[in-house]
């Protein structure tokens, strides 16, 4: 073990999916057993679900390769209320409660606090409770459609993450929502997940070991080519629904596993690919869905 048992990790100013994090990721790797680390948000001006599912996962990875919490410092007071109302500090592996709480709760609310699934019985649990959570944020005559649509999706990539976790003893599945409404953009609901797995390139590895010897894009694979992890064709049935659905009534979604990112607009059916060096652990997904785009049948 390196003399050093404290280290504190500055995060850059914002975090998407696609934000390159080879610098912190490097550093990441190179931790061990009992090392004491902390993540500094002093840079973070601005904070989404999809900031959070990766900084959940980037957590997780530190508490893996230390066994020791990861404390989050230098939180900002919007993030900090925006932490608060995901119940991020209840995560056993983040300590997060360095001052008292600043939020308090509402009756109605635009951000959904933070799910944790570990077995597959929860994800119906947690669809009911987001349909609720739905017809709340759109209380109109015709919102059917745009909500099974959300639902599908949890159900398909929730169960996805679940089953391929199982290898793992603490196979878990996290989760959150957000009705997001940018000044001058449209309406939209962003829905992230993140899970604790092997991720989705070392699954087709398993099943597919062509893919990885011919250097081929797992993700590729995996959401455009509709390729099963169970290496059959009774697979891969979640991530063909979901573009399928996209197609129909638009939105995008945005893959992270291993060290590739793909993001894919469902109605042009475009794709791009980003990669990186560094790998983060398990698989991050977003949905952005814009509500002006369903289709009432």
């Amino acid at each position: 073990m390196r003399g050093e048992l404290t280290m504190t990790l500055e995060l850059p100013n914002m975090i998407y999916m696609n934000t390159n994090l080879d610098k912190l990721l490097k550093k990441i790797s190179q931790l061990e057993s009992g090392e004491q680390v902390s993540l500094s948000f002093k840079n973070i001006e601005f904070i989404l679900p999809e900031s959070t599912i990766l900084l959940l996962s980037i957590s997780k990875q530190i508490y893996d390769r230390t066994h020791t919490v990861v404390t989050w410092l230098d939180v900002k007071n919007d993030m900090r209320m925006y932490l608060e109302r995901i119940q991020i500090n209840k995560l056993a592996f983040i300590d997060f409660s360095q001052k008292p709480p600043l939020w308090k709760k509402r009756t109605t609310n635009t951000l959904v606090e933070m799910k944790i699934m570990s077995r597959p019985n929860q994800c119906d649990e947690m669809i009911s409770d987001t349909k609720r959570i739905l017809y709340e944020w759109f209380p109109e005559r015709h919102p059917d459609q745009y909500v099974k649509q959300i639902s599908e999706y949890i159900r398909h990539i929730a169960g996805n993450s679940l089953e391929h976790s199982e290898e793992n003893q603490d196979g878990i599945c996290y989760y959150t929502l957000q009705k997001y409404s940018p000044v001058g953009k449209k309406l939209s609901v962003r829905v992230a997940f993140c899970d604790t797995g092997m991720g989705i390139g070392q699954s087709l590895d398993k099943a597919y070991p062509w893919i990885a010897e011919n250097r081929k894009n797992p993700l590729i694979y995996a959401f455009i080519k509709g390729f099963s992890c169970r290496g059959n064709n009774n697979g891969g049935l979640g991530f063909r629904i979901v573009k399928k659905h996209l197609h129909t009534y638009g939105g995008e979604v945005q893959i992270r596993s291993g060290n590739t990112m793909l993001r894919y607009f469902g109605k042009t059916e475009k794709f791009n690919i980003v990669k990186f060096k560094y790998p983060i652990i398990g698989t991050q997904t977003l949905f952005i869905l814009n509500r002006s785009e369903e289709r009432r049948v």
